[in-house]
Parts: structure tokens; sequence; C-alpha cells
């Protein structure tokens, strides 16, 4: 009697676990897909307003790179692929 009961027990406490442990991984993982979707979009940005930059032809790559925050390659790929 007292061993089925502890079988009971345990088989309970495994089943809490493992729904506790599920949550908190479904919750890790949507904090971790909401954190690259926003740098996503901030890096879209970024080079959204750097290939308006250039078609505005105003600054040089250098200065655009260094007011966007991207890398001066990424910059000449964007005037690359623009022209």
């Amino acid at each position: 009697m007292q061993e089925e009961s502890r079988a009971e027990g345990r088989a309970e406490g495994l089943e809490q676990g493992m729904a506790k442990g599920l949550a908190k991984g479904i919750e890790q993982g949507m904090q971790k897909g909401m954190a690259k979707g926003v740098a996503k979009g901030k890096h879209e940005t970024q080079e959204n307003v750097v290939i308006n930059m250039l078609k505005d032809g105003e600054l040089a790559l250098d200065k655009i790179a260094k007011y966007s925050g991207l890398t001066l390659k990424r910059v000449k790929e964007l005037a690359k692929a623009l022209a």
C-alpha cells in the first residue's frame, strides 16, 4: 500500500515537473524569438536608412557607415546593389 502511494506520488511529481519544465522552455523560447525579431527589425531599419542615404547621394560611404552603425563593407554592398 505504501509502495503504491509512493509510486503514485513519484508519477505525480514527475508529471508536475515536466509540465513546469515545458512551460519554462516555451517562455524562454518565446523570449528568444521576440529578441531575434526585434534585432532583425532594427537591422532592416538600419539598412533602409542607408539605402535612402545612398539614393540621396549627399554623403560619402564612410560617413553613411559611421552614422548608420553598419560596417563600411555592408554599406558598399548596399550601394552596389542599388547601382
